[in-house]
């Protein structure tokens, strides 16, 4: 027999019974409680809002129109939209504030490089697929930070190589 996927299941009353007393019977045998305080209930927009709150009274949680952030990541909003790429740059100008670049030799810069800002977006990175634009961005703030914010260094390295994009792969 097939998997059910959620988008073949509709919100009806039958159905979150069902799952109401599954997730009770968890909790009598596990000890682990759904926390109604961090729990919230996201619909499709063709859900009746009679359904929808029935549901939500049911399991004593809140409605929310969005998941917004999980593990870091937007993750109802659209793969190509700007908002989780710019999070991503955001992240690792933020890390870079709080560094003061002329105080660390270079090999502590590129350790910091190394050790935090190329892991840093490595989760998020694995499951989209980040456009050259945004991983320039990035790449151009590490490249920066190593040189000690100075545009006169020499040592760039070619766009096509930056953020493990080589051209023709």
């Amino acid at each position: 027999m097939a998997p059910i996927t959620a988008e073949e299941v509709e919100a009806d009353d039958s159905n979150y019974a069902v799952i109401k007393v599954a997730l009770d019977m968890y909790g009598n045998l596990a000890g682990q409680r759904l926390n109604s305080d961090k729990s919230f209930l996201v619909f499709s927009l063709n859900t009746p809002a009679t359904v929808k709150d029935r549901i939500a009274h049911c399991f004593g949680v809140i409605i929310l129109a969005k998941v917004g952030k999980y593990l870091g990541t937007y993750v109802d909003n659209r793969m190509l939209d700007t908002q989780n790429y710019c999070a991503l740059v955001e992240k690792v100008n933020n890390k870079l504030v709080g560094w003061k670049a002329q105080t660390l030799s270079q090999a502590g810069r590129l350790t910091l490089i190394k050790a935090v800002l190329q892991p840093l977006n490595n989760y998020q990175m694995s499951h989209l697929v980040v456009p050259k634009k945004y991983c320039h961005q990035m790449d151009a703030a590490c490249s920066n930070f190593f040189w000690g914010f100075r545009k006169d260094k020499p040592g760039e390295v070619s766009p096509k190589y930056r953020c493990g994009i080589k051209e023709g792969l």
